[in-house]
């Protein structure tokens, strides 16, 4: 029934996940024809500021939240304290950061579009996913973030018709959000019953939370940090939207694995609790099998496509988001084993100390590095910085995950997925040179590399489970 239950949790985090790549790829042409780059430079660039206010406001609280009603889910007394304690103290730090954000803006007197986009900080006070993710209930939260991601998009492509519309896109992109969590919430309350909390359990929670926040905050410096400091070093805000969509395809592989493993994280933590090592051992092989196989396929299959594809689906203006794309999409596949190393084995376990040093270690270089860099190759140091920083945290963090599983054993099962991607790359790269430039080329291209790569990894998978029967 369990692994039923993990099965479908899987489906539907994998089908919101789908639905949030599909709703972004279809309004991204539209968009970028619609409101022009430098329009959506400037949302990006203001988004970006919004992003430290709500990572205030949430602190550590999706992990902290996930991982602490995962635990005492099984007692509804101590799920009704968990919750409580966790929601009022979250609560707390969403407002003190909504009071900051307005008292920021007023300060250096931020445009109109700066307080719509802030609306997000206001759904941080209702946003309560990590209940959802930890009693391992991913069908009504993925049913309910679906439906808000489509409603989204259906209103973007009705209500926005030019560049002057860029207040309404802000602010359909704030409401739907806020909305969703406010749904969420009401969902919420029907299965959690409030607890008296004392202000010394807050103290406590906020301790807890702060020592996660440092991990999560310094993944946002090399994740958000480097759009903010490409926009002040450069001044270039078609180049901040180039390089902001490019990030976003390549995030399509790191974000279909993340949907993965945080279905896995709260069953890994209960199994954590009642030290059943054998199970742990058995799902994370699977996982981390499925999660090296489709990371490789997209991320090398965005780099083969990328320049037959960005010039059609993007436009003119995007055309050097081609470049930055087959560069990124390095980072791709490095965040996401790294996304596997946290859920699967490192934050289930408690091991947090090792995460937030990774992280904290891999953002100072990322700071440093761009210092340096983004002055000097502008966007292209800001790629080699992120791809520096990615390439530190996951060594670290595989390092650390290895005193837990047979880490060799996961390193082996993993590299031919990134040989077969690459012959997958060379292939289409050697056929698209003769191609011209249109969309049936560019389909053409798509079922060329999709049949080399599933022949090769079904092929792959066929030895490996031979030869996993016959050391049985």
């Amino acid at each position: 029934m369990k692994k039923n239950k993990l099965v479908s949790n899987f489906g539907f985090n994998i089908i919101y996940e789908l639905t949030t790549i599909l709703s972004s790829l279809l309004m991204a042409p539209f968009l970028t024809r619609t409101l022009t780059a430098e329009k959506l430079g400037e949302y990006t660039y203001i988004n970006s500021i919004i992003s430290y206010f709500v990572l205030f406001a949430m602190l550590g609280f999706s992990i902290l939240g996930n991982r602490a009603i995962a635990y005492t889910r099984d007692d509804r007394l101590k799920l009704n304290i968990t919750f409580s304690r966790v929601y009022i103290t979250q609560m707390i730090t969403s407002i003190t950061s909504l009071v900051c954000f307005i008292i920021f803006g007023e300060i250096l007197q931020m445009g109109t579009i700066y307080y719509i986009i802030g609306l997000l900080i206001v759904s941080c006070i209702f946003d309560v996913s990590w209940f959802f993710k930890g009693m391992e209930n991913f069908k009504l939260f993925s049913i309910l973030n679906t439906s808000t991601k489509i409603i989204g998009m259906l209103l973007t492509f009705i209500l926005i018709n030019d560049k002057n519309d860029l207040l309404t896109y802000a602010l359909i992109m704030s409401l739907v959000t806020l909305i969703g969590n406010l749904c969420g919430f009401c969902i919420a309350l029907r299965e959690i019953h409030f607890t008296r909390i004392s202000a010394k359990s807050v103290l406590f929670t906020i301790k807890e939370a702060l020592i996660l926040f440092v991990p999560v905050i310094s993944v946002s410096v090399y994740k958000m940090m480097d759009k903010l400091m490409i926009g002040a070093m450069t001044h270039n805000l078609i180049g901040v939207s180039n390089y902001s969509y490019a990030e976003q395809m390549v995030n399509i592989p790191a974000g279909i694995i993340t949907a993965l493993s945080s279905v896995a994280l709260p069953r890994m933590a209960n199994l954590s609790i009642h030290s059943r090592t054998e199970n742990k051992n058995i799902i994370a092989n699977k996982i981390l099998i499925a999660s090296c196989c489709i990371s490789c396929a997209i991320s090398f299959g965005l780099a083969s496509i990328s320049k037959n594809f960005v010039p059609l689906y993007l436009g003119d203006e995007y055309y050097d988001s081609a470049n930055y794309l087959v560069l990124l999409s390095i980072t791709s596949i490095l965040s996401s084993w790294t996304a596997m190393m946290r859920n699967l084995f490192l934050l289930p376990a408690k091991k947090d100390r090792v995460y937030i040093t990774s992280v904290v270690m891999g953002a100072c270089l990322n700071f440093i590095l761009n210092i340096l860099l983004i002055k000097k190759y502008a966007i292209y140091g800001a790629i080699i910085a992120t791809i520096a920083s990615e390439l530190l945290v996951t060594i670290i963090q595989t390092i650390a995950a290895a005193q837990q599983t047979n880490m060799k054993k996961h390193i082996l099962n993993a590299i031919p997925f990134f040989f077969i991607g690459i012959i997958m790359l060379v292939v289409c790269k050697t056929i698209s040179s003769n191609l011209p430039l249109n969309w049936s080329s560019f389909f053409v291209l798509i079922g060329i590399g999709a049949i080399v790569y599933l022949a090769l990894s079904i092929g792959y998978l066929l030895t490996l489970k031979k030869y996993s029967e016959r050391r049985c």
